[in-house]
């Protein structure tokens, strides 16, 4: 009997371990940005433009952020730019992130072959650009807390505060998501790194 009930405290002892390293695991793994970029100091006039890869499963997050920075910005201050690979389909970007988009209000468009997002210095999707009043980067990067995580942090203050005609806090910070230029990110999937 003492030998069952050893038996049962050590797998259950076991299996716990292996839980708690599987949620720190999949922490971890929220956790690490994609590729930074490098925007260029000037360009456009002023906005924010972000950058997703239509079927990211990280997108929505960061569609929910900017639809929030949005509200009350006037129409146009926030554009969602859907990059399409080299090489895909006509349709390809349909999705839940575009449907997400356009139902929360923000404009949107595509980038066929990536050359704007390439312009802009985005490599990883939620890749978001801040431009000043005068069309100078204030800030680049992403606007969500983790890979598909919606909440505060340093890129969404940085965006809130340019719209808001000042000056970010930060000029950069982390941005979670698939590499933008691989159509590999699946529909349903987990984001690659």
């Amino acid at each position: 009997m003492k030998s069952q009930t050893l038996f049962a405290r050590s797998a259950v002892a076991a299996w716990a371990a292996l839980v708690a390293a599987g949620f720190a695991a999949w922490d971890r793994y929220d956790r690490t940005p994609g590729a930074a970029g490098t925007a260029p100091p000037h360009g456009r006039g002023p906005g924010v433009t972000a950058y997703l890869h239509p079927h990211c499963p990280c997108s929505r997050a960061t569609v929910s952020e900017l639809a929030a920075l949005a509200d009350g910005a006037g129409s146009g201050a926030v554009t969602v730019v859907f990059v399409l690979p080299p090489g895909t389909e006509p349709g390809w970007e349909r999705g839940p992130a575009l449907d997400a988009a356009g139902r929360l209000g923000l404009a949107v468009r595509c980038d066929a072959g990536g050359a704007e997002a390439l312009a802009d210095g985005a490599a990883t999707s939620g890749h978001v650009v801040a431009r000043d009043a005068a069309g100078r980067v204030a800030f680049a990067g992403g606007v969500t807390p983790a890979r598909g995580r919606a909440g505060a942090c340093p890129g969404r203050s940085a965006v809130a505060a340019v719209l808001a005609g000042g000056e970010p806090p930060v000029p950069d910070a982390p941005v979670f998501g698939c590499p933008l230029f691989s159509p590999a990110c699946e529909r349903e999937g987990p984001c690659r790194p």
